[in-house]
C-alpha cells in the first residue's frame, strides 16, 4: 500500500533540526519520527501527503512550530500530526504557532503522548473539506495542555461541530 513512503524518517536519532523544507506528495507520511529525541520542525511547508503529515511514534522532546501543515488526504488516519506510539514513550511535545488546514482526518490527534502542549495554532477545516474526526482529538490517559488555538469549522465532522473531542 506504500504507507511507508515517507519524505523524512528520523529513526533512533537525537538532536535533529528540520527547517525550511517542503515535504509533499509522498505515499506515506511527510515525516515519521520513530524512537527519536530532541527533534525540531520549524518553518516547513508539509502538504498533500497520503497518510499523515507528521507521525510521532516514540518521541521525546519534540518541537513542531511555525509550520504550514495542510491538505492531507488519501488513506487513514489522515491527520496533520499524529502522536501514536503504543508501547513507546511520547513525551514533552510542543506544537505551537502552526497553521493547519484542509486535513481530512483532522489536525492533531494524541493517542499516547504525555506533556503535550498544543498552543497558539490556527486550525481551519477549509472550504470544501470534510473532517472525519475533528480538529483536535485526544485519547484517554494522555496529558495535554491546549490553549490559545483558533479553530474554524465549516461543516463539522461525524462528531458534529466539536473543536476538541476526547
Amino acid at each position: 500500500a506504500h504507507d511507508e513512503g515517507h519524505g523524512i524518517c528520523v529513526w533512533d536519532s537525537n538532536n535533529v533540526l528540520i527547517d525550511n523544507m517542503e515535504l509533499r506528495d509522498v505515499t506515506g507520511d511527510g515525516s515519521l519520527v520513530l524512537d527519536a529525541s530532541n527533534v525540531t520542525f520549524t518553518a516547513n511547508n508539509i502538504h498533500h501527503n497520503r497518510r499523515q503529515e507528521i507521525s510521532i511514534v516514540g518521541g521525546l522532546k519534540i518541537e513542531i512550530r511555525d509550520n504550514d501543515i495542510h491538505h492531507i488526504s488519501g488513506t487513514s488516519p489522515q491527520f496533520g500530526i499524529d502522536i501514536e506510539g503504543p508501547g513507546r514513550e511520547d513525551e514533552d511535545i510542543l506544537i505551537q504557532n502552526n497553521r493547519f488546514h484542509h486535513n481530512t482526518g483532522g489536525d492533531v490527534v494524541n493517542a499516547t503522548g504525555v506533556n503535550v502542549f498544543i498552543l497558539d495554532n490556527t486550525m481551519e477545516q477549509g472550504e470544501g473539506n470534510t473532517y472525519v474526526d475533528g480538529p483536535l482529538v485526544s485519547w484517554h490517559r494522555t496529558h495535554n495542555v491546549i490553549a490559545r488555538n483558533t479553530i474554524t469549522m465549516v461543516d463539522g465532522s461525524v462528531n458534529g461541530r466539536l473543536g476538541y473531542i476526547q
